[in-house]
């Protein structure tokens, strides 16, 4: 295990890097390298390693449901603005998704995606007679 030195040392630097990103650019930045760097990175492993079909599941998954989120909320931003720390629950939300503990996306897509968007975009397959 590491010395509490290198914890303590480790929390400064990154505080330190947190207030330079806050600096350059907001909340809106640092929920954005949240949700974007950490995923990427995954993704482009699971690209180059070739891994089951779980793991895919979990990275294209969590992509349609990034991509989607950006839209809603582009749209209904003049909601979010008043929301009180919305910028905390949207990175917790995140994390969620694609946190390898919880696998967030995955389960997202198993109880909602599946059960009510691919149904309605499944072409029924013909019938032959």
């Amino acid at each position: 295990s590491l010395p509490l030195q290198a914890y303590v040392v480790g929390g400064v630097g990154m505080l330190f890097v947190l207030a330079i990103v806050y600096l350059m650019g907001g909340m809106r930045l640092a929920v954005g390298l949240v949700s974007f760097l950490y995923p990427a990175y995954m993704s482009l492993q699971c690209i180059e390693n070739k891994p089951g079909a779980g793991e895919e599941k979990q990275w294209l998954t969590y992509w349609v449901i990034y991509s989607l989120f950006g839209i809603v909320e582009s749209a209904l931003s003049f909601i979010t603005t008043m929301i009180p720390y919305y910028s905390f629950f949207k990175v917790a939300m995140f994390m969620y998704l694609f946190h390898p503990h919880t696998t967030g996306a995955t389960k997202v897509y198993d109880k909602v995606v599946s059960v009510y968007v691919t149904p309605l975009i499944m072409t029924p397959k013909a019938k032959s007679t």
